[in-house]
């Protein structure tokens, strides 16, 4: 492919991404979040720039902010597309404290064995 045919399917995926109609956020193999979409600033009640590049504990809830990293690691040593917390009630914790339930879907993208830089990186 050539430069302007990536270009134009990088546009694409990312109007893609922000049209979703459910919260959408990437993050890198250190737990970084890389890619953001509308939807998630406006769940969890912050702008794209407070949220990239930061760790995604941040949206955690305090009670579960020790496991995480160690349950990435573990998602990480087995990559496999599911859902997060089968069988339990998951929560996300907004900018101003309070915590909403959410779903997780986990997935594994790896791109020319490259890590994923923040999107306002680019």
């Amino acid at each position: 492919m050539n430069k302007n045919t990536n270009h134009t399917l990088e546009l694409r995926l990312r109007a893609a991404v922000e049209s979703a109609p459910s919260g959408l956020l990437m993050i890198d193999s250190e737990g970084r979040i890389v890619l953001v979409n509308k939807e998630i600033e406006r769940l969890f009640g912050y702008s794209r720039d407070e949220l990239l590049g930061n760790p995604v504990e941040m949206l955690v809830p305090e009670r579960f902010r020790l496991q995480n990293p160690e349950f990435r690691s573990g998602f990480l040593a087995t990559p496999t597309a599911r859902a997060m917390g089968a069988g339990r009630e998951l929560f996300g914790r907004q900018k101003e404290g309070s915590e909403v339930p959410i779903e997780i879907g986990l997935s594994s993208y790896r791109y020319r064995r490259r890590d994923f830089r923040p999107e306002r990186d680019r």
